[in-house]
């Protein structure tokens, strides 16, 4: 997603020629085409180079440049810019591609467990946090509001409710 707090402080506190040093682009990005181009443009405005361990064309950017001509430090900068634009889309389609592949293994297993019993089931969803449940429980049993042991844990609201409602 496009709303990352960390990565745009990041951004805020980074100034003109640092480096962005990235495992491979699919951490920084799995954006839709619109978000990504939103992104790098936040990052081109404050001329911060990206260098990403999985695109060794990057790493010249490492290099001092010093005695570079301007048409050689351009066109690895073009390079640099295409790929990195291949591996964001790649990134996306293989995000898309996992989702709807896990949305596809989910519904098939809800299908075929229709007429087995709740406890027979393959298919059961995300397991109950019990180690958060139990931090919830005790919040709660401490007197704090829904609202105050949500805070208090880092957790929504509705899972505490839920917590609640198990406890019940």
């Amino acid at each position: 997603k496009l709303d990352r707090p960390e990565l745009f402080r990041l951004l805020e506190d980074s100034h003109e020629g640092d480096v962005l040093l990235i495992e491979g682009v699919d951490r920084l990005s799995r954006l839709s085409q619109e978000d990504w181009a939103s992104l790098k443009a936040t990052i081109a405005a404050k001329k911060v180079t990206v260098v990403s361990l999985d695109l060794s064309t990057s790493h010249a950017a490492l290099n001092a440049t010093d005695g570079m001509d301007d048409f050689t430090k351009g066109m690895i900068t073009a390079v640099n810019g295409m790929l990195l634009d291949m591996l964001a889309v790649v990134a996306r389609k293989d995000y898309e591609d996992r989702r709807r592949r896990q949305e596809q293994g989910i519904e098939r297993e809800k299908t075929k467990d229709k007429s087995l019993d709740k406890a027979d089931r393959t298919y059961k969803g995300r397991q109950v946090d019990q180690e958060l449940h139990a931090r919830i429980k005790a919040c709660l049993a401490s007197g704090n509001s829904l609202r105050k042991t949500a805070t208090i844990v880092g957790c929504a609201l509705s899972t505490v409710q839920r917590a609640m409602k198990e406890a019940v």
